[in-house]
Formats: structure tokens, sequence, C-alpha cells
């Protein structure tokens, strides 16, 4: 005799903006560049190593999607945006999906050269992206999670990044929070780790409360939504 309502697609441009976010720190040392100038260099000098920071053109590059609901298919359309092809295995189509041509979850993984999770947590995606998983995917690929960290074995991706399998990672999530000392991500440079943070933005928790408002004002009112 409990009612229960959530809170639905509240979240859905915040997670979309950090996802592109770590797709552009994957690909672009904002920070090395910064510190060329701070150390009194510039790329006009003679012998100035270019191969010392990291800016790599995302034009023409494969992003994969495993998930491309509400906040995949917003993914899709920033990257489409920034010239990448958008690749996808999903198990509901958002409306909004033109820019994404749709494969199996295999196909995808094999295919793109950066792979960005945004599928829910259940028994099917549960440790989903082990080391069977990750040696399928394209050599040197690189991957985002801003979905659920137990979807990802994340001591069988330290071993990929550690190993290069896998050339650099960005998650928001992990399998415990705040993270224990002995997370094997926690070691690996080449993999960005923010606080699950994702959902956070001022404007985001506005609307958060503002949705359970409504939904408490529809409740009084006998009408009840979500």
């Amino acid at each position: 005799g409990v009612q229960v309502v959530n809170i639905p697609a509240y979240s859905t441009a915040s997670v979309a903006q950090l996802t592109i976010q770590m797709l552009l720190a994957l690909y672009s040392d904002l920070d090395g560049m910064r510190n060329i100038v701070r150390d009194g260099m510039w790329t006009g000098i003679p012998g100035y190593p270019y191969q010392n920071v990291n800016y790599t053109e995302l034009d023409g590059m494969t992003l994969g999607l495993i998930g491309c609901g509400g906040i995949g298919s917003r993914v899709a359309r920033i990257a489409s945006a920034l010239g990448m092809n958008v690749i996808a295995a999903t198990a509901h189509h958002h409306e909004d999906t033109d820019c994404v041509k749709f494969m199996t979850v295999d196909e995808v993984r094999k295919s793109c050269d950066v792979l960005s999770l945004h599928c829910p947590l259940n028994d099917s995606t549960r440790g989903m992206v082990d080391a069977e998983f990750i040696s399928g995917m394209k050599p040197g690929a690189k991957l985002i999670n801003t979905s659920r960290g137990p979807v990802v074995d994340e001591q069988a991706l330290a071993d990929a990044l550690k190993s290069g399998r896998i050339s650099g990672a960005g998650v928001d999530v992990l399998s415990t929070e705040p993270p224990k000392e002995s997370n094997p991500l926690l070691g690996c440079e080449n993999c960005l780790i923010t606080p699950h943070i994702a959902w956070a933005g001022f404007e985001t928790r506005t609307r958060l409360v503002g949705i359970v408002e409504e939904n408490l004002r529809a409740f009084v009112n006998g009408e009840p939504i979500n």
C-alpha cells in the first residue's frame, strides 16, 4: 500500500557533459599545455618537443556507446558535433539517435576508439567489462564509465591500463565509494578518476529537488506522477 515514485532524467545534461569532459581530457592535456607556458616555453621556440603534450583530434574517431537512452543519446549528439562517428549497442533506443549506428555489443567494442558506458547495473551488466571483454576491444582504445562502478572489473581494467592494452580511462564511478586504498585503479597514472560528481552540478541538484516537490504535490493532490 505504499506508493513509490522516482526522479527521472534530472541529470541527463550534467552526466553527458562530464562524459564529454573526460573524453576531451583523455585526448587533450590542457594542464600540460599550461605548464609549457609556466615553464617559459612556447610552441614557436626552436626545438620545442611537440610530442611532450597530448593534443589529438577527435574528428574522424569512433565513439562506442554501451547504452543509448537519454544520457547516451545526448553524448552521441555532442560527439557527432565534434566530428566523431558514433556507434552504439542498447536495449532501449532513444528517439533522438539519427547520428548513431546501432550494432551488437561485440561489434561496438571491436570497432571503437573510445568506449563509453551508459548502461544500468543489473545481472547482465555487473562485471561486464572484464578481462575477456577488454581483450576484444581495439588495442589502445580508451574507456569512460559514468554509469555504475560494478559494471567494470576494476582489476582487469587496471591490468589493461598498465599493460597498454587500454591507453586511458576516465571513471566517475567505482565499485566501492569512496574507494578503498587497495582499489587498483588508484595506482594507474593513465586513469582519470572523479568523485561520482556527474550528477552534482548546482542546476542539476536544483532540478532534482524541484521534481521531488512536484512528486509530493501530485501525491497530495491524488494524481501521482513518476
